[in-house]
């Protein structure tokens, strides 16, 4: 990862206690360890991952590795969800084809203080990850380079994503031409075939500490309807989920000057917190639970629209007490961090609610 951290430190350590010893006659220093191939990397200066969040499909891959040359010719489009952690990092979900189902996984980028630079950790292999956005426009492809080690061994994998399964040539051009540039031949290249692979089996914890009636504290969202809604959501929502079967419905019911007004959605359970579902007119949705206990309930939506754009949610919920003093304040910094502004965040009022039966 980086400058292969685990071995430069060894490297580093050796080099010490030589320093620290009686040099012999004769004898040689340790040469400086070679430069890492991402040393030439150079992430997106001004790189804004709120923007990045949503839905997106791998178009291409890229890598020297044994494993990759393996599996390359029985490799598919995957779908790729990125989600923000509670505490600012990027949660990365891919879902792709294996034999005759779908399978996940998951795994946590740390931001660093290089803006387009992330660390993430195999959990299931344990290889190191250091990771730069290349380049991206936000609202159609993102490129990305990444160094990934395992003990003596580093291999190099170029990713492009997009938020389409189809991309414009001269996209593909501009991912093989980088490949290329860092070393990589038409034997480490793949265009990624299509495949209506699109969410992974229901695994993970079970819904159970969703269930029940919740009361809305706050919403934050950037959605137009959002916007034109805004002035009629004043008194707090209730929030409800349940089984019908085998489905989960999340339905929400509100006051507005024309009466009680309710929706109910009907929710794909993929594990770890992440629920999708979608809406006509209004796209595919993500919800993830970021934070949830027995009286408090933090949720993220990431709604990709028919026109392409991607807009954000983020939901307070309570059960019970009030939420403690300060909680208010958290959730209106968090939300401005994910990019929203004041004017998209809206704390309701007691009133009278719409319950569900």
């Amino acid at each position: 990862m980086g400058h292969l951290l685990g071995q430069l430190g060894a490297t580093l350590a050796s080099l010490l206690l030589l320093l620290s010893a009686p040099t012999a006659l004769g004898q040689r220093q340790k040469k400086p360890p070679p430069p890492s191939p991402i040393d030439n990397i150079q992430a997106v200066g001004n790189f804004d991952p709120n923007r990045v969040l949503g839905k997106w499909y791998g178009i291409g891959l890229a890598s020297n590795s044994n494993w990759f040359q393996g599996k390359k010719n029985h490799m598919k489009m995957c779908t790729t969800i990125i989600t923000p952690t509670a505490d600012g990092n990027m949660e990365v979900t891919a879902t792709f084809p294996k034999m005759d189902r779908c399978e996940k996984k998951t795994m946590t980028y740390i931001k660093t203080e290089q803006p387009g630079r992330f660390r993430a950790k195999s959990p299931r292999y344990g290889s190191e990850h250091d990771m730069r956005v290349v380049e991206t426009n936000y609202d159609e492809f993102i490129l990305m380079y990444t160094l990934k080690t395992k003990g003596p061994e580093t291999n190099q994998i170029v990713s492009l994503f997009a938020r389409d399964k189809d991309v414009r040539p001269e996209l593909l051009d501009k991912f093989q031409s980088f490949a290329k540039a860092q070393g990589l031949t038409d034997e480490n290249i793949l265009i990624l075939p299509h495949t209506e692979c699109a969410v992974a089996p229901t695994c993970g914890p079970p819904v159970t500490p969703l269930m029940g009636e919740w009361v809305g504290v706050a919403v934050a969202s950037d959605c137009p309807m959002f916007s034109a809604m805004k002035a009629e959501m004043k008194t707090e929502p209730v929030v409800k989920f349940w089984k019908d079967g085998a489905n989960l419905i999340c339905g929400t019911g509100f006051r507005t000057s024309k009466g009680c007004q309710k929706r109910e959605i009907t929710l794909k359970e993929n594990g770890n917190g992440h629920f999708t579902y979608s809406v006509p007119q209004m796209g595919d949705s993500v919800m993830t639970i970021l934070s949830i206990t027995p009286t408090l309930c933090l949720a993220h939506t990431l709604t990709n629209a028919p026109d392409g754009k991607v807009y954000i949610e983020l939901q307070f919920f309570k059960r019970g007490a009030e939420p403690p003093e300060g909680a208010k304040k958290q959730f209106s910094d968090y939300a401005i961090k994910l990019g929203l502004k004041e004017d998209n965040i809206v704390f309701f009022e007691k009133g009278e609610k719409c319950h569900f039966k």
